[in-house]
């Protein structure tokens, strides 16, 4: 992307900065906003809230966000919306 290009659209279901997120892990991440990279690909900006994390942020693409998958037999989200916070 160039300078004066447009930027991709943000989908409407994007996170928002704020709010928390369960990953299906059971660990709690915080959204720090929305970015977009050098591939001109949004990424989720969050930040672990537990102790000693491996960096005290982290990146990952929007697309991978809500994505589904299967994990110990069970089909879910990446991450899920903690009710309540923001």
């Amino acid at each position: 992307m160039s300078k004066g290009d447009p930027v991709p659209m943000l989908p409407a279901d994007a996170p928002e900065a704020g709010e928390v997120y369960k990953h299906y892990k059971g660990d709690l991440y915080k959204i720090i906003g929305v970015a977009l990279d050098s591939t001109d690909q949004w990424a989720v900006v969050y930040e672990p809230m537990y102790d000693n994390a491996a960096a005290p942020l982290f990146t990952r693409p929007l697309a991978e966000w809500s994505e589904s998958l299967q994990w110990e037999d069970s089909q879910m989200q990446r991450f899920s919306k903690v009710e309540g916070d923001k």
